[in-house]
């Protein structure tokens, strides 16, 4: 270590004799041959001196350059896969969506542009385009895989809507096997997704689709909304069932709002 600083120290004295010696021979008055030419040599020595000292300045503004467009590159990226992923969310949507539409039904896209943040993410804020004025309060809010929520509040240009576990949501379903129907909620004391009102005299099988009723007029039919993932029987009359949403509700960006050209009243 000792003789590595002092091949260092020497390197740096070196370079301050060279210096001085340069600036001295810069400064001599001379005018004789062997003069002009000592300063002529000495001003090219210092210019090769001082050029990478000069060269610092620019590899900053250089690297400052580079950094922000790497910056921007990361931006577009992302921006072009957050489009190219909204553009395949509602090549889904409406996939789903032409099994249970009818000629007075129809698709609007809608972005999420922000969540009411908690332990439960229940409440999405939605951005649509200002032309779209057909939305209305109670219209479904629907997502590649089924049914996300309802649309509880509308502004020109945006709505609220509220997801399947939101406190206040109820949605009347039906068993695919069977056809019975039952009210589906999220119960917020065990903190998860149950059904109601199916009588014991039913069969049900794990693993059962439940879609959209279509009895109450909010709604459509044969919406993909949860499976049956437990049932036991109770001292009542019906059974205790407990299902799982079909949507990811904590991985909506875009979604589709099932819009008609009246408004529709009442709920669930």
């Amino acid at each position: 270590m000792s003789l590595f600083r002092r091949e260092h120290s020497f390197e740096a004295g070196g370079l301050l004799i060279l210096l001085l010696f340069v600036s001295t021979t810069l400064m001599l008055t001379s005018h004789t041959l062997p003069g002009k030419i000592l300063r002529e040599s000495a001003a090219t020595l210092f210019s090769h001196i001082l050029a990478p000292v000069m060269f610092i300045p620019e590899s900053f503004t250089l690297w400052e350059e580079n950094r922000t467009l790497a910056h921007q590159n990361i931006q577009l990226v992302l921006e072009t896969a957050r489009l190219k992923h909204d553009m395949e969310t509602l090549a889904q949507t409406d996939i789903l969506m032409k099994s249970v539409e009818s000629g007075s039904l129809k698709v609007t896209p809608a972005r999420v542009i922000s969540r009411e943040d908690g332990n439960l993410v229940h409440r999405l804020h939605l951005e649509v385009d200002d032309s779209e004025s057909s939305i209305h309060i109670d219209d479904p809010v629907i997502a590649p895989d089924g049914l996300a929520g309802k649309v509880v509040q509308v502004s020109r240009g945006n709505c609220v809507a509220i997801l399947l576990n939101d406190p206040d949501f109820r949605v009347r379903v039906k068993l695919d096997r069977s056809g019975v129907e039952g009210i589906m909620y999220f119960d917020l004391g065990s903190g998860g997704y149950r059904i109601k009102n199916i009588p014991l005299t039913t069969t049900p099988v794990l693993g059962e689709q439940l879609f959209t009723s279509g009895l109450a007029s909010i709604f459509p039919p044969d919406i993909p909304v949860a499976h049956l993932v437990s049932f036991q029987t109770t001292s009542g009359l019906f059974w205790d069932m407990t299902v799982e949403p079909d949507v990811e509700l904590t991985a909506l960006y875009t979604v589709g709002v099932l819009t008609t050209a009246t408004s529709r009243e009442g709920t669930e």
